[in-house]
């Protein structure tokens, strides 16, 4: 039964991940996109931030109730949570690539050079901080870096919003359900 749920878990967590993804990536380059208006941007933080919440407690509530009378504990609903965000992070994480890389290069080029010289002003090596923006220019031109990078940043905001989400789904399984043939944990007497 375990490795049957395990296997479930993996595909909720899949196909939660890919619609956190998606949301997290359109609002994200909406949020980009009309950054001129404050309201807008705003607007789409926040519905970034709710629909995150959202599809963690959606997609881990399914999850406690697939568990049903065994429970769902806090520990499993975080596993869970992660799981979930590792998917997302894939999805989201393309699309900050394609922002990066063909909808807005050019914004991006000028905050790094805004950095640079702003680095510079403040008395760091000229020549340094060039190559480190070169590093850095070419690191967010790799898809890989890109990718890699929003799994981990998805991962850290959805397990921060996964303490909260599993402090809510989290169920404690029935002591009762199975008595007759050993299930609650117990081993059902012999007869000899």
């Amino acid at each position: 039964m375990e490795k049957s749920f395990n296997s479930i878990a993996w595909r909720e967590a899949a196909t939660g991940g890919f619609y956190m993804g998606l949301t997290y990536a359109i609002l994200a380059i909406a949020g980009h996109l009309m950054r001129s208006h404050t309201g807008v941007a705003s607007l789409a933080g926040a519905l970034g931030f709710f629909s995150i919440a959202g599809f963690l407690y959606f997609y881990s509530s399914r999850m406690a109730a697939l568990r049903g009378a065994a429970g769902f504990s806090f520990g499993q609903s975080m596993a869970f949570v992660l799981r979930m965000s590792l998917f997302a992070g894939i999805l989201g994480g393309l699309g900050m690539f394609v922002l990066y890389k063909w909808i807005d290069p050019e914004f991006f080029r000028q905050q790094m050079d805004l950095a640079i010289a702003t680095y510079v002003e403040n008395g760091w090596d000229e020549k340094a901080v060039e190559s480190a923006g070169t590093i850095a220019a070419r690191m967010m031109g790799n898809p890989l870096f890109v990718v890699f990078s929003g799994v981990g940043t998805m991962i850290i905001y959805g397990g921060l919003l996964g303490l909260i989400v599993s402090l809510f789904v989290k169920r404690h399984g029935d002591p009762f359900a199975g008595a007759n043939n050993g299930q609650n944990g117990t081993t059902p007497p012999q007869s000899e």
